[in-house]
């Protein structure tokens, strides 16, 4: 009976034993998942953040790409008209222009790009060719040549050539960007704004036009 009693305590003895480790062990466990959540808190950005970084990144340089070319289409800049496939017309739409006659017209600094056949003509015949044919386009009255210079667009041979002239009642300055095609094609990128606009719009044209790409 007192060897009976002696199992009986033992037993219980054993079995507090056992309550006992696994309490520790699950305290023990609770603990240390605790600490990674925090290690983790600490360490991760928020998630709301990163995204809008993510999309402020996205939308600042956008690439256009047309059957035979690709282009730059700056942060607030938008295909406008009836663009196709081999063609891009492409304005400012969130700028601010105080010249009233462009406002009457709602007009916008933009910019087209397209290919032609050059026909065997030389490529600084056919820029030539396009000086005297703008100064009769009655589209565009008053034609004052500014400028012109010879330069290069991605390793293709270009002429830049600034001029300015009225349009419906609107003084424009124009930049007309030629880029000699692979074979017997001639790449033109037409910049238009307002005269008032000129100095700060020239320095958009210009990296517009250095991220004119010819796509075989």
């Amino acid at each position: 009976m007192v060897k009976l009693q002696m199992n009986k305590k033992n037993i219980l003895i054993l079995v507090g034993i056992i309550v006992i480790a696994l309490m520790a062990v699950f305290f023990y466990y609770q603990k240390i998942q605790s600490a990674k959540i925090a290690a983790q808190e600490k360490n991760i950005q928020p998630k709301n953040e990163m995204s809008v970084d993510a999309g402020v990144k996205k939308d600042m340089d956008r690439t256009i790409y047309k059957t035979g070319f690709s282009i730059l289409a700056p942060l607030g800049w938008k295909e406008f008209g009836e663009p196709s496939e081999f063609n891009a017309m492409i304005r400012n739409e969130k700028e601010v222009i105080n010249d009233a006659e462009a406002n009457k017209i709602n007009f916008k600094t933009y910019y087209s790009a397209t290919g032609f056949r050059l026909s065997k003509r030389n490529f600084s015949d056919y820029v030539k060719n396009f000086k005297t044919n703008i100064g009769k386009n009655k589209n565009i009255t008053s034609v004052k040549f500014n400028n012109e210079k010879n330069d290069k667009i991605n390793g293709q041979p270009a002429i830049l050539l600034e001029y300015e002239g009225t349009s419906k009642g609107v003084l424009l300055k124009i930049m007309t960007v030629f880029i000699k095609g692979i074979s017997d094609d001639v790449w033109q990128i037409s910049f238009n704004t307002v005269k008032e606009n000129w100095d700060q719009d020239k320095k958009i044209f210009d990296k517009i036009a250095r991220t004119f790409k010819l796509e075989k």
